[in-house]
């Protein structure tokens, strides 16, 4: 049977915790590796992604996909600092997702190449 999107959502949001809390060491008992727990975050994000209609929601879970993808490269270089970073952000957005926050500009990008604050 086929997971609803609010499991699949609270799955992500416990995977997200797992990785946070354990990223790049993990139990020897859990018998897994970063890249593997990050598949998962990752499979479970994009299944939560192709489900959501909401356009503004799709692009907080683009932003969160992105830097778990970032946060997966960085663990397989030994960067764990900059992957835990990676994953608060992408846990962030994620957050951001769950709640409907809409994205606020706070710049504009004129067609010169300039940028005006908004």
């Amino acid at each position: 049977m086929k997971q609803s999107v609010r499991e699949l959502s609270g799955a992500a949001a416990d995977q997200f915790s797992y990785l946070i809390v354990y990223a790049p060491d993990f139990p020897a008992e859990d018998q897994t590796t970063a890249d593997r727990e990050c598949d998962r975050l990752l499979e479970m994000l994009l299944e939560i992604k192709s489900r959501a209609a909401d356009t503004p929601k799709k692009q907080w879970l683009t932003l969160a996909i992105a830097e778990v993808e970032q946060a997966r490269a960085a663990l397989s270089t030994s960067d764990a600092s900059g992957a835990n970073g990676l994953l608060h952000e992408a846990e962030d957005h994620f957050s951001a997702y769950l709640s409907g926050k809409r994205a606020k500009a706070t710049f504009i990008g004129g067609p010169d190449g300039g940028v005006e604050q908004t």
